[in-house]
């Protein structure tokens, strides 16, 4: 914004910038329509992890695995966050 003054006059001049709806804002790829479909892929997690706690023995490299990720992964966040 910008003001000029002459012999008692103002003159103002402003930017405005337009505001675009968001539905607009939101990259094509992260749209629910036609991105991810997180409902299966939380579904199939649960699915997934009930299945390899059923599993008892043969189940426990996949077990020891995840475990192993979930500490890392853990240790990641909390020096992310310190």
């Amino acid at each position: 914004m910008t003001a000029t003054f002459n012999n008692g006059t103002t003159n103002v001049s402003m930017i405005t910038k337009e505001i675009y709806p968001g539905s607009e804002t939101v990259p094509a790829g992260t749209r629910s329509d036609k991105g991810l479909n997180l409902l299966g892929l939380t579904v199939f997690a649960i699915v997934f992890g009930v299945v390899i706690g059923k599993m008892g023995e043969k189940g426990k490299p996949l077990t020891a695995f995840f475990s192993a990720l979930n500490g890392a992964v853990m240790m990641l966040v909390s020096l992310i966050m310190w």
